[in-house]
């Protein structure tokens, strides 16, 4: 996911603790075909390829969920998009409130 899928091919597999944070970056370099920017590709790849759901979405933040117990997937992901969708920094965890606060100091320039 995002960033060449480092994560992914260190990790795969792995069970992420209840007080781990994993970071997810995406950028216009990962768009696919019939998708505008970033945010389109993220929302795209984490609902359809990674089974997440929108849970909340704050304007320029949202909370995806994956409550199907997948032990190598966060089960909360609070995403971050800059002004014009280009960038965005998904990070997750187990703990939706400590997310949404690491989140809210992401910033982009």
């Amino acid at each position: 996911m995002g960033c060449a899928k480092e994560y992914w091919e260190r990790d795969a597999g792995c069970e992420i603790d209840r007080d781990e944070i994993v970071i997810y970056y995406y950028d216009n370099s990962l768009v696919c075909d019939g998708e505008s920017n970033a945010w389109q590709h993220a929302i795209n790849d984490l609902t359809t390829s990674y089974l997440y759901e929108i849970y909340q979405n704050d304007g320029d933040s949202i909370v995806l969920i994956n409550d199907l117990g997948m032990r190598n997937m966060p089960p909360y992901l609070v995403g971050k998009v800059n002004n014009d969708g280009s960038q965005v920094v998904f990070v997750g965890g187990h703990n939706l409130d400590d997310l949404k606060k690491c989140a809210n100091t992401v910033k982009f320039e």
